[in-house]
C-alpha cells in the first residue's frame, strides 16, 4: 500500500520477541517485502528483557535495499542473554537503490490493482 502511495523509504518499528527470529521469517518476509515493493525497509526491533523477564526481544535491527539486501545490521540477542543497544548507521545510495529495485521488480508495482483493494490517494507515480 504504501509503495502505491509512492513511499520510497519504510520504517518499521518493531517489537517482536524470541523464539519469532528461529523461524526465518525475520530475515526473509521482510526482505521479500523491500524487494517485491522495490522500496527501502528500516526495521528497528526492541532488544533485552521486559521488566520481570516475561518476555525476550531480539533485536536484529536492519536496513534493506529495494532488492531485499541487507545493507547493515544490529545484533541479535540470545534469550538470557545480555545485551546493549545499539545505534545503526549507514550511508544509503538511496536513488541507486530504487532505480535497480524499480529496474528489476518494478514488474511486481506495475501489475498491482490497488483500487480493487481500496487503496486510498493512489499514486500512479509510484508505478512507474
Amino acid at each position: 500500500m504504501l509503495a502505491c502511495r509512492g513511499a520510497d523509504i519504510i520504517l518499521h518499528p518493531t517489537a517482536y520477541e524470541s523464539p519469532c527470529e528461529e523461524y526465518g521469517w525475520w530475515d526473509t518476509l521482510y526482505s521479500a517485502h523491500a524487494m517485491s515493493n522495490a522500496v527501502w525497509c528500516i526495521s528497528a526491533n526492541l532488544i533485552g528483557a521486559t521488566p520481570g523477564g516475561s518476555s525476550h526481544f531480539f533485536g536484529g535491527s536492519r536496513i534493506l535495499d529495494p532488492l531485499g539486501c541487507e545493507v547493515a545490521a544490529a545484533v541479535r540477542v540470545p534469550c538470557g542473554s545480555s545485551c546493549v543497544s545499539d545505534v545503526l548507521v549507514a550511508e544509503l545510495m538511496l536513488a541507486e537503490g530504487l532505480r535497480l529495485g524499480r529496474q528489476r521488480n518494478g514488474c511486481f508495482l506495475a501489475e498491482r490493482k490497488p483500487w480493487l483493494y481500496g487503496a486510498p490517494a493512489f499514486n500512479p507515480r509510484a508505478m512507474a
